[in-house]
């Protein structure tokens, strides 16, 4: 379970790095990538 909700938040940090990168959004950490397209 650890490991699974470890590799989960890691796994969920970089597809939210990944879209704003290739979107070119600045939107904080606190929200979800959904929030920086309505932005």
């Amino acid at each position: 379970m650890d490991s699974t909700a470890a590799f989960q938040q890691v796994n969920r940090h970089v597809v939210g790095c990944q879209c704003r990168c290739r979107h070119g959004h600045r939107a904080p950490r606190a929200t979800g990538p959904r929030r920086s397209f309505a932005d």
